[in-house]
């Protein structure tokens, strides 16, 4: 049987977030410089900026990878770590998604789409009757490693 260790490991930057935060602190902050605002009033913008940063951070990062038996996922540092084992994986394919789609976790209990950046995903029907989407950008190459996985585990012994 081929051996198939970490098939895929990729870590994506959702970068349209991650300026669109830049371009808020850097505009706050130089609006702060040129008014002649009180003192409280630039702390409570610092402290806004401060919080946007960190339910922001999150949700900008995300690893996917998969190995003979797992494809897993997760936010950040590991936030929201999650897991599906290659052999619950009945169907794939790629789909195309508009910015309408939006990013991050978008979905109800039976579907969801993780997506950090790049407009395509690999939609996957789960066993268990869920949809699972994750929104990469190199769709293709996520779906041959799930492919290639899927395949390892079901050669015959």
């Amino acid at each position: 049987m081929p051996r198939l260790n970490m098939a895929y490991k990729r870590t994506e930057i959702g970068w349209p977030i991650l300026l669109i935060v830049i371009v808020v602190v850097l505009f706050n902050q130089f609006m702060a410089k040129v008014t002649d605002e009180p003192d409280g009033v630039l702390h409570f913008i610092e402290v806004v900026e401060a919080v946007i940063i960190l339910i922001v951070v999150p949700f900008f990062i995300m690893t996917v990878q998969v190995d003979k038996n797992i494809l897993s996922w997760s936010l950040c540092f590991g936030l929201f770590p999650q897991s599906v084992p290659i052999d619950s994986i009945e169907s794939i394919r790629i789909v195309d998604l508009s910015p309408l789609n939006g990013y991050g976790i978008r979905g109800d209990g039976a579907s969801k789409l993780w997506r950090i950046s790049g407009s395509r995903a690999v939609s996957l029907q789960l066993a268990d009757g869920r949809t699972v989407a994750i929104g990469v950008s190199d769709a293709d190459q996520l779906a041959s490693a799930i492919n290639s996985a899927i395949g390892a585990t079901h050669v015959p012994k």
